[in-house]
């Protein structure tokens, strides 16, 4: 099965040249996963680099692999074509990491293995709402924050919301419960 590359780089309507560039400087600045070579120098990649994943006549090195299914808001899985559904990246790692929490630790909170907590964070399996709804409460965040949602907060009440696209951010700038209240009030 070929990578998903090609897709999401002309989902983003980027050439590969474009890609490239977008990639380093989001590695460079951005990523909180950097490939690093031996000599603990953050590695680049090129546009020849890119021909070559995309073509399949090279696969993508494992270093590269969690800074890339980041970078499109993808899983790992879904990027090298390991799994049909598109899903958004959750945040189980990241929050288990500022929780100062190690996998087995989570795993033993919520009476599952530590393999099955390392599927979850790497999007190759996909938690019940009822495994959500536990990790939401040993971890002590929302379901939707820990699943991977974007959340804005109003800059009035200070209530967080989910923002259902990219557009929402522009289109928000109080929360929606905020806006229906103030509308009530002038009519």
């Amino acid at each position: 099965m070929n990578n998903r590359l090609v897709e999401l780089r002309m989902n983003e309507s980027w050439s590969q040249t474009k890609f490239v560039e977008n990639f380093n400087n989001y590695v460079k600045n951005d990523s909180p996963f950097k490939p690093y070579d031996k000599n603990g120098k953050i590695k680049q990649i090129t546009y020849s680099t890119v021909s070559r994943w995309e073509n399949g006549s090279v696969t993508i090195p494992s270093i590269y692999l969690d800074s890339l299914a980041d970078f499109f808001g993808v899983t790992v899985s879904y990027l090298l074509g390991l799994s049909s559904r598109k899903q958004m990246k959750n945040r189980i790692r990241d929050v288990r990491i500022q929780k100062r929490m190690s996998q087995k630790e989570l795993a033993n909170k919520m009476q599952m293995t530590q393999q099955a907590v390392s599927l979850y964070e790497q999007g190759i399996r996909e938690p019940s709402l009822e495994i959500w709804q536990k990790m939401g409460n040993c971890l002590d965040v929302s379901v939707p924050y820990l699943q991977g949602y974007s959340f804005a907060k109003c800059h009035w009440c200070g209530n967080e919301f989910v923002l259902v696209d990219k557009k929402d951010r522009d289109m928000y700038f109080y929360c929606p419960l905020l806006w229906a209240i103030t509308i009530r009030f002038w009519r």
